[in-house]
């Protein structure tokens, strides 16, 4: 039940109906609901733990349903900021849109701390009236000078095949899961090795997902490339990484803090259950075929990251490749199998049934084929899955899924010899501009100079139309279109 005029005391009958085991509708008892107005409930800081010259400290004011508020019936919210000595800080600052934010220089001495004091008042910072809402409690730092970051040598991770966010995870934002992450920690210690509470650190490396983590959970915005974290009262910061990019020999993932650097090599990997809804499966053929003349067909297999997905092992083969009618493949009538290398490509050779010209086609077919992955623990290899032709696309992905099939068709028409492709060109010689047009018999040849236009339809398969130059020695820039289709620019010196 929904209502848009429900005021503070108004009450409601509500009736409850469900369908019972046998399938019949019945009634439950009564219910009395009652409309409650909103109010301040809860005071929360983004950090309670802060350090740095300069502080900077936000805090959420948000309603008994866990939304922003910023008034307590008609009445401005304030949150006031105190030192346990006031005549160290003492600060307010107006609730906006659920928030009040604070930024002040940090008056502590090297090695000092202190614990902040945040509460949430109506009326002014000299006459205020404090609401009954816990408070909140902040431990401020100056921290030494760091004497080094201690973070591991190396991890591995599988990649994740959601799409990178940053600012808040929202139902249109949406987040990367922690099915596929990855938590980093490190620590930041002084001269004696001690941790360094309150240490600000930056963790950097390019082509990652990263969110701070704290206390078993994933916690406040998401970040690309870098993210600026606070270690904790030993030292001791986390943070969750994601990655699109696989890569064997690893990235490097570079901590920053107090002037140290510490680096950690991230080593990526496919996750198990690699299937269609994530890969691209592509070929590259020949222009032209002609007849009695060998071509290469590369056919490639990739994530939709673009990663490579090599397949292994003696098993189903990676790709079945088979030309029927008037092309062959390596020669034979029957499918020709291959598995994919490590850049992610199989070739395969095209070439007509001996002296045939005419039409044909060539079929590539993926196979559920073995590669390499990552089980959450050591590498190890899975099975291609999901195979088939995807119809539905995910809104919720920008990659979109109906792309996929795990079939490649492509008509081939074999031609008698060289003469027989389609193509046009443009030279120049003796005062003339000529235009070429070959295999484009019937079809209306037409061409641009320099803003001005020609055309003539091609009697044979070998045309050819003058057109004479007003001047030689000069560079232009011709356009050729067949049926209105352009075909080449280039740019040619009279002669």
């Amino acid at each position: 039940m929904t209502t848009t005029s429900a005021i503070a005391t108004e009450g409601y009958d509500i009736d409850l109906y469900y369908m019972d085991e046998d399938g019949f509708l019945d009634s439950a008892d009564n219910y009395d609901a009652d409309y409650v107005a909103t109010a301040p409930s809860a005071l929360e800081a983004d950090n309670t733990l802060v350090s740095g010259s300069t502080v900077k400290l936000t805090f959420d004011v948000t309603d008994q349903f866990g939304q922003p508020i910023s008034l307590s019936g008609t009445k401005a919210l304030n949150v006031e900021l105190v030192a346990n000595d006031s005549d160290d800080l003492e600060l307010t600052a107006a609730v906006t849109n659920g928030k009040a934010t604070f930024t002040f220089a940090n008056y502590l001495a090297v090695g000092q701390t202190d614990t902040l004091t945040a509460s949430v008042f109506t009326g002014s910072a000299s006459a205020p009236t404090y609401l009954d809402i816990a408070q909140e409690f902040v431990n401020l730092y100056n921290t030494p000078a760091a004497a080094a970051v201690s973070v591991p040598t190396s991890q591995s991770t599988a990649v994740t095949y959601a799409d990178f966010i940053t600012g808040t995870a929202s139902a249109t934002n949406v987040a990367p899961t922690t099915d596929d992450d990855t938590v980093y920690t490190g620590t930041v210690v002084d001269a004696n090795g001690a941790g360094i509470a309150g240490s600000l650190v930056t963790i950097s490396a390019a082509g990652f997902q990263f969110r701070k983590y704290a206390d078993g959970a994933g916690t406040g915005a998401y970040f690309k490339d870098s993210i600026t974290v606070m270690a904790d009262t030993n030292g001791q910061f986390s943070v969750q990484y994601w990655v699109h990019e696989a890569s064997s020999t690893g990235k490097a993932l570079t901590v920053t803090s107090g002037g140290k650097t510490a680096t950690t090599t991230v080593k990526s990997y496919l996750p198990e259950n690699l299937g269609g809804d994530n890969l691209s499966f592509s070929w590259t053929l020949p222009a032209n075929v002609v007849k009695n003349t060998t071509y290469a067909v590369v056919v490639k297999l990739t994530d939709k990251w673009g990663n490579p997905v090599s397949t292994i092992g003696s098993g189903t083969a990676g790709v079945s490749v088979q030309g029927t009618g008037a092309v062959e493949i390596n020669s034979l009538a029957t499918a020709v199998t291959r598995n994919f290398a490590k850049d992610g490509t199989a070739t395969v050779f095209l070439r007509s049934v001996k002296d045939i010209a005419g039409p044909g086609e060539i079929t590539a077919t993926l196979g559920a084929a073995t590669y390499t992955t990552w089980d959450g623990s050591a590498v190890d290899s899975d099975t291609l899955t999901d195979l088939g032709t995807n119809t539905t696309n995910n809104a919720a992905t920008a990659w979109d899924e109906t792309k996929w099939s795990s079939e490649l068709n492509a008509p081939i028409e074999v031609l008698e010899n060289a003469s027989s492709i389609a193509k046009v060109n443009v030279g120049s010689f003796n005062g003339k501009l000529v235009v070429y047009a070959n295999g484009y018999k019937g079809k209306k040849i037409s061409w641009k100079v320099g803003g001005r236009w020609g055309s003539a339809v091609a009697a044979t398969d070998t045309a050819r139309f003058d057109r004479p130059t007003p001047r030689r020695g000069v560079d232009v820039v011709v356009e050729l279109y067949v049926d209105g289709v352009k075909q080449l620019t280039k740019t040619v010196r009279t002669r």
